[in-house]
């Protein structure tokens, strides 16, 4: 009995790696995006983390630069991500540093150059997405940077205009450790869309009304989304906010036909290949140990 069963405990431990490695890279061929982590060194010799969730098959696409809230973090951005990616769009997220907006200002730059020399981001197409600190982050270096301003800008849950606002149409970037000089609104030049809260606990939506208000003074297309019943934090209804903020992204960003090239996850899952055709090695593997044996 122990000489039949010797080569057959060989046998099984194969299978199974086989098996294993077939379902592991069938799950791969299932999952519709591709991401990429990296690191990137800022001018202050600094270093930032970021993630980089690219749709599939791999090509150019527009991009999605989102900046979480205060104590968000990487780990915790892959839902919103998603929400936007699966309408074929790139969105990148960073670790940026919370306390000290200089810092976070060399660390967007360093974002900045990186996207330009990445073949699958369209230039061209960009918008920023941020939420809370760091959408008043955001705004503050679109008006310290207007050359580098992007196509559109998304403010969700944002600060809006201060009481300390005058003529100038300074903004008071609440709660934010600031080290720059705030710039007039009159830098900012790029499309923004605002979403905010009814309920939002933290910023009034009137400070953000105002804000939009002197921006369409400025002649700067502005449009702000008001949901009612809404926290800061958007719960429950985030998914559907970010999916939403995807949305209007893509269409702004590539137009009313960008839906033409729409596929949902479900079309691409049922489009993959079948998990069979990942066992093969070990159905192999079991007709040719039966033949030898």
């Amino acid at each position: 009995m122990a000489v039949v069963l010797q080569p057959f405990i060989g046998f099984v431990p194969i299978l199974v790696v086989l098996l294993f490695l077939g379902a592991l890279f069938w799950a791969k061929q299932q999952d519709p995006f591709v991401r990429k982590w990296f690191t990137l060194k800022t001018a202050d010799h600094g270093s930032v983390k970021c993630v980089a969730v690219l749709p599939k098959p791999l090509r150019q696409y527009p991009v999605i630069i989102y900046a979480h809230g205060s104590g968000g973090n990487l780990m915790n951005d892959g839902n919103d991500l998603r929400q936007m990616t699966e309408l074929g769009l790139v969105t990148i997220s960073l670790e940026y540093n919370q306390a000290n907006e200089a810092v976070f200002a060399a660390q967007f730059e360093a974002l900045l150059r990186y996207l330009g020399r990445q073949k699958w981001a369209n230039t061209n197409a960009i918008a920023w997405v941020g939420f809370s600190m760091g959408a008043n982050l955001t705004f503050d270096f679109a008006l310290q940077h207007p050359e580098q301003q992007p196509q559109l800008l998304v403010q969700l849950s944002s600060a809006g205009l201060g009481e300390s606002v005058g003529k100038s149409g300074i903004p008071d970037m609440k709660s934010i450790p600031s080290t720059l000089n705030h710039q007039p609104l009159t830098n900012l030049h790029c499309p923004v869309l605002f979403v905010h809260g009814e309920q939002d606990e933290f910023f009034p939506v009137a400070d953000t009304e105002r804000l939009a208000s002197v921006l369409q003074t400025n002649g700067l297309s502005v449009e702000l989304k008001i949901i009612p019943g809404t926290p800061h934090g958007m719960e429950p209804e985030r998914a559907v906010v970010f999916r939403s903020i995807g949305e209007y992204c893509l269409t702004h960003l590539t137009g009313k036909d960008a839906w033409q090239n729409y596929h949902s996850i479900a079309q691409l899952q049922a489009q993959a290949p079948a998990l069979w055709l990942f066992w093969l090695p070990a159905a192999a593997w079991i007709f040719g140990w039966f033949a030898w044996s």
